[in-house]
């Protein structure tokens, strides 16, 4: 179930990418250090 959203978020930045012309800096750094900077993981 966690591929499928992975495979939803990464079609959100691919819709992103192609309507603004930009990549959402800003969601994506949230996104990863929610990712990688949690305590106990």
């Amino acid at each position: 179930m966690q591929w499928l959203a992975v495979i939803l978020a990464v079609c959100g930045v691919l819709v992103q990418l192609w309507t603004f012309g930009s990549l959402p800096i800003i969601a994506l750094g949230l996104a990863f250090s929610f990712a990688f900077l949690r305590p106990g993981a």
